[in-house]
């Protein structure tokens, strides 16, 4: 299942179902409409794995232009929690008045 959300609602995408049922290009069409379109912001929770996973599955999508709007749950995740462990790793630092200069 490929799963996205964008403003209003969430899809569920059954990739293996339809995988020999739709042609290379309406799965082209199908991934830039969802994925390319700047209009919409897109939601998901692990978007690089999902991407390697539909790039593996449909080999054609390769070129695919560039995605906008997309936001990777994840990806901010990890960011907030490498974040925050280098908070409290400098906290642990004794930098005394360095950061502070007059003018």
């Amino acid at each position: 299942l490929f799963q996205i959300c964008v403003q209003d609602c969430s899809y569920l995408v059954d990739v293996v179902t339809l995988e020999n049922q739709l042609t290379e290009e309406q799965w082209l069409k199908f991934f830039k409409a969802l994925l390319c379109d700047s209009n919409a912001t897109k939601l998901g929770f692990d978007l690089v794995n999902d991407m390697r996973v539909v790039r593996a599955t449909f080999p054609f999508l390769q070129p695919l232009p560039e995605m906008k709007n997309l936001i990777c749950i994840l990806k901010l995740v990890n960011s907030k929690q490498a974040f925050d462990d280098l908070l409290a790793f400098a906290s642990n630092w004794d930098i005394g008045n360095s950061f502070y200069f007059e003018m």
